[in-house]
């Protein structure tokens, strides 16, 4: 009767009750993981680990089990991994919520943007994010790991709110040293991809105000600071501008300066954060 009853509650979990997309089947890798890189949590895709052979499923939706038997498709009963490709295929445009589920550790990328982080220690964790997609063929991967049994699982859904409903964006800090060089206000080439993200889910939006605000740590003249800020603050605005083409969204650029330091450690104040409204 517990088991039962966790299932229908996992089942509800993942369900947001939108139209649900179709992803193709999943192939890739399956790894085999040394014991000592997992012990306090392994969610990243390593990059030279033992490869023992391909494996496949046509969806994803192993919901968490206590069980001695071996993942499907697993000839080992812990320590391993895989690397997966699909395609997501959107019909209609609007808000996507993408579901995924997991023990121990996860991720999801789609189109080479990371979507969803569902790592850290060892248990099940169900985790969310919205973003607007326009209709087309977008390339999947995930990554999953298993360190120890009885538990595991894993599971991944996409669905399509109602038409109307808007992707919900909460406020965004963006660590300066991701977006741009020491004294600088160019943007890095490794902060597009994520950059790319956030503009995703602009889309599709026809109001609203989009506020930057870029932040310094206390180093340096006061006068320098607030310059740099608000340059940085620029550059972030002005790459969503130009990625959204046409839009109505009004673009506000603040630059604080040094004026809202959030830690004792500087680089955490260093940080450009982006609201939307």
């Amino acid at each position: 009767m517990h088991n039962t009853l966790l299932s229908l509650f996992l089942i509800t979990s993942l369900c947001t009750c939108g139209r649900a997309q179709s992803f193709s089947a999943f192939s890739g890798d399956l790894l085999k993981i040394e014991e000592k890189a997992f012990r306090y949590g392994f969610d990243h895709y390593p990059d030279m680990m033992e490869v023992l052979g391909q494996i496949s499923f046509p969806a994803l939706d192993f919901l968490p089990r206590e069980t001695e038997v071996n993942f499907p498709g697993v000839t080992l009963p812990s320590a391993f991994g895989f690397l997966l490709s699909s395609t997501l295929t959107v019909d209609t445009a609007g808000c996507h919520v993408f579901t995924l589920a997991s023990d121990d550790g996860s991720r999801l990328w789609i189109s080479d943007s990371l979507v969803i982080n569902n790592g850290g220690p060892h248990q099940w964790r169900v985790k969310r994010d919205t973003s607007w997609f326009e209709p087309g063929a977008f390339p999947v991967r995930v990554w999953y790991f298993n360190a120890y049994i009885p538990l595991m699982g894993l599971a991944l859904k996409a669905e399509r709110l109602p038409n109307g409903n808007l992707c919900a964006l909460p406020p965004v800090s963006l660590p300066a040293a991701t977006l741009f060089e020491a004294d600088q206000s160019r943007l890095r080439p490794g902060a597009i991809a994520g950059l790319n993200v956030f503009a995703a889910r602009l889309a599709g939006r026809r109001s609203g105000k989009v506020i930057v605000t870029g932040h310094t740590d206390a180093d340096g003249p006061p006068e320098y600071n607030q310059r740099l800020s608000l340059r940085r603050a620029e550059a972030v605005a002005g790459f969503l501008r130009e990625k959204l083409g046409e839009s109505s969204l009004e673009f506000v650029v603040i630059g604080m300066g040094e004026e809202q330091p959030l830690s004792k450690v500087k680089a955490e104040n260093r940080r450009v954060e982006i609201r939307v409204e």
